[in-house]
């Protein structure tokens, strides 16, 4: 396990063999490895070429070695478990992962029997696969297994601001109130279609602003 952490530490990488002979069981573990960073798999069709891999990885100067092997207990040429045993006949001492279908104990002790470390059942599922890197490889983070993937990217609700309110209607002219002596009050103001209109008399008949401060001369009267 300290040669692992090493390499894992000098290569910032792991890498692994997935020995299978489904292509469709290939498939699967490779995009599940891809989910947890894992993108340096090698893939081997039966136990032969999975034993030849082992081998020419070892016996190469400066080749990192496999990490983690995946091992199909059933494949043609050359089972699982005899490959998992002539693997370990070379000196191989990471772990080797068993994937078989049949998780029944007298199964599981012969996998056991052979030199592997542990077993995933098929069909594979993420959380045991998390269970198995986190326990031989560098440490992953525990996912809920009950959170849906679609739950984890469930948009924040945005808060919407309350409408401004209505604009006020424009306030309507105002009327000068008379006042003793027939004076009106000094000043009017109103607004009228967007223009202020100002009146402004100091007694009868005098001139007044009108429409933006334009001068109108007042009438006299005899």
């Amino acid at each position: 396990m300290d040669k692992i952490a090493q390499d894992v530490e000098s290569t910032g990488k792991i890498r692994v063999l997935v020995a299978e002979d489904n292509k469709v069981n290939q498939e699967v573990v490779l995009r599940m490895l891809k989910l947890e960073d894992i993108y340096d798999v090698t893939v081997a069709k039966d136990g032969q070429e999975a034993l030849d891999l082992v081998k020419e990885s070892m016996s190469t100067p400066g080749h990192q070695g496999y990490n983690l092997i995946f091992m199909d207990v059933q494949m043609p040429n050359l089972d699982g478990l005899q490959s998992t045993r002539l693997i370990r006949d070379l000196g191989y001492q990471a772990p080797i992962v068993a994937l078989t279908a049949f998780a029944e104990e007298s199964n599981v002790k012969d996998c056991l029997d052979s030199g592997m470390n542990y077993f995933l059942s098929k069909p594979i599922r993420r959380p045991a696969l998390k269970k198995v890197l986190k326990e031989y490889c560098a440490p992953i983070p525990e996912e809920n297994e009950d959170v849906s993937p679609m739950e984890k990217y469930k948009p924040t609700p945005k808060t919407v601001a309350p409408p401004h309110p209505a604009s006020q209607p424009a306030p309507t002219a105002s009327t000068a109130q008379p006042q003793p002596n027939g004076v009106l009050s000094p000043v009017s103001v109103a607004a009228h279609n967007g223009t202020f209109i100002v009146q402004q008399r100091s007694r009868p008949n005098s001139s007044e602003v009108t429409r933006s401060g334009t001068p109108v001369k007042g009438n006299n009267h005899s």
